[in-house]
């Protein structure tokens, strides 16, 4: 067995509990096939992303930066605007939107090859727990008996890799924020205090909660069986083909299923899915599959006893043909998709180079007379979103008897990329035009890209404000 056995009056109840309440530990066994493959190719291209991201650069620029204390983020190499925030907003509703259609279509898909959880725990944290303590069979034999020098020695050196392993992914989440460059000097004391936070979070998830932290606090086991039907593809136990089960040579009236527990024992968390398919704890992380593919092939027998297939399959009275995966509610999600993902990318792709605004003055008040005119005083700014330095022209639009002047400075600029920059506005108009409008432009010198600003006439009896 792979992990200490539950008692007897408890079988129908997640392995991960004794009698009294107490955890019981897990400690899965290893396993190889097509679907172990590929998960190890999804992780590790996944953890590559992941520590690779803060350090890559696209033109100069970041690949990606979420920092809070600037003006802009910086997204696939671009800047973005504090203002410009709905393009987070479409981002992330296109992801809640593709795991959706993923979980209607392939169940928990997304537990078992792409969650952060699932990643670090079983792709990273487990082979170090395999290199310093041996397999789990090994380390099933240690379970109860008295510490060694050894085993000490075995298991300290176990968390201080997870430690190690626990900083990396902290000093990685925090870049995304900071930049590596700020924490490597040292020079801000919350980007270190906010690392050390995250170390030891990673550290208590990854070295003591671990798949509590799935059937305890993850929403996502709770949703599923509301995002799947009949014809959504999960992983599921085909008691049709083998029931009843039975150990030893006598296969006499007894189904595929020779009851070895191996799907058990290499299951993360601790599950028999041959209690059923979409068990709230259940990651679908096919471990199973591959185990029960390699037992199958050993006795002869055809692959597919634990397998991928529709939920109707796994039924009492399974249909005689398969649901088909494109069904009304997947068309209508993938349409959505697809409307979202195309609109969120011409509205990224399609972004002004800069953006303009007069905004009223935070000081004094919005208006003065000066002898016979009014004079308005507001505040332009100016956001660069382009992808270089920009310095803008800014002027009133032509007034045919002049009698309407802008009295501040011409030229704005140069505009850092991503940054927001504002100087004070003053016009000057004869008193009898309050409450009329004009106009400023705010023209990009190396483009000629303009923006124009219409605004009220403020003066007295025409109110204080816009």
């Amino acid at each position: 067995m792979s992990r200490e056995a539950p008692s007897p009056e408890l079988a129908d109840q997640p392995r991960t509990i004794r009698r009294g309440g107490a955890r019981v530990w897990i400690h899965a066994a290893t396993v190889k096939g097509r679907f172990a493959r590929l998960r190890n190719v999804v992780a590790a291209l996944l953890v590559a992303l992941l520590f690779l991201s803060p350090w890559l650069q696209v033109d100069g620029r970041p690949f990606m930066r979420l920092s809070f204390l600037s003006p802009s983020f910086v997204l696939f190499g671009r800047h973005v605007m504090i203002y410009e925030f709905h393009h987070f907003g479409l981002l992330a509703l296109l992801l809640v939107l593709t795991l959706f259609n993923a979980s209607a279509n392939f169940g928990r898909i997304w537990c078992g090859y792409a969650c952060p959880q699932t990643v670090f725990i079983e792709q990273i944290l487990g082979r170090i727990e395999t290199f310093f303590e041996g397999s789990a069979a090994k380390r099933l034999t240690q379970v109860g008996k008295p510490l060694t020098l050894g085993r000490i020695a075995r298991k300290s050196g176990k968390q201080a890799a997870y430690l190690l392993v626990c900083a990396a992914f902290a000093f990685t989440l925090v870049a995304w924020f900071t930049g590596p460059e700020l924490i490597l000097s040292g020079e801000s004391s919350g980007a270190t205090t906010a690392m050390a936070l995250l170390t030891g979070l990673a550290w208590f998830d990854g070295a003591y909660w671990r798949e509590q932290f799935c059937h305890i606090v993850c929403p996502y086991g709770r949703l599923q069986s509301v995002m799947q039907d009949r014809a959504t593809r999960t992983i599921g136990y085909d008691a049709q083909r083998g029931e009843p089960r039975r150990r030893g040579k006598d296969r006499s009236s007894a189904g595929d299923c020779i009851d070895c527990d191996r799907c058990v024992r290499v299951c993360p968390s601790g599950i028999d899915i041959r209690q059923g398919e979409s068990q709230l704890e259940c990651i679908g992380c096919t471990r199973c599959i591959d185990a029960c593919d390699s037992v199958m092939t050993t006795l002869k027998k055809p692959k597919g006893l634990i397998r991928y297939d529709a939920v109707a399959m796994f039924g009492a009275s399974p249909p005689k043909s398969r649901p088909k995966l494109m069904r009304p509610r997947s068309l209508v999600l993938a349409s959505l998709w697809v409307a979202l993902a195309s609109f969120g990318v011409w509205q990224f792709v399609d972004r002004d180079p800069f953006h303009a605004q007069l905004l009223s003055t935070q000081s004094g008040v919005p208006f003065f007379i000066d002898g016979e005119r009014i004079k308005n005083l507001s505040t332009l700014k100016v956001g660069n979103q382009g992808a270089v330095p920009e310095t803008y022209d800014v002027r009133l639009e032509s007034d045919a008897d002049a009698s309407v002047r802008l009295e501040s400075p011409p030229t704005l600029g140069p505009v850092p990329v991503g940054e927001e920059t504002g100087i004070p506005v003053l016009v000057s108009a004869p008193a009898t035009l309050a409450g009329g409008t004009y106009a400023v432009s705010v023209v990009a010198r190396s483009t000629g890209e303009k923006r124009l600003i219409e605004r009220r006439l403020l003066g007295p009896g025409k109110g204080g404000s816009p």
